[in-house]
């Protein structure tokens, strides 16, 4: 279901010309993507709380990988 709407309002968008500068979303896309947000996170942390995991799992997560997406990119740029 989120990939449908993801693409309905990929079509709006383009349709009427809302692309932002430098980006694939436009700005439909940029607001439903900020309005699921917060409750994505929200359900991750209680999945994480019902394992008996803490929700912090999830930001070191969220640090590890981004982390590696950094120094890939880097090691690609400089040849290291």
């Amino acid at each position: 279901m989120n990939l449908i709407i993801v693409l309905f309002l990929g079509v709006i968008d383009r349709t009427l010309d809302l692309t932002l500068v430098q980006a694939e979303t436009g700005a439909f896309g940029l607001a439903y993507n900020f309005a699921v947000f917060l409750p994505g996170l929200a359900v991750s942390v209680r999945r994480l709380h019902d394992i008996g995991k803490s929700g912090w799992w999830l930001l070191i997560l969220q640090v590890l990988l981004v982390s590696a997406i950094f120094f890939s990119f880097g090691a690609l740029l400089y040849g290291k």
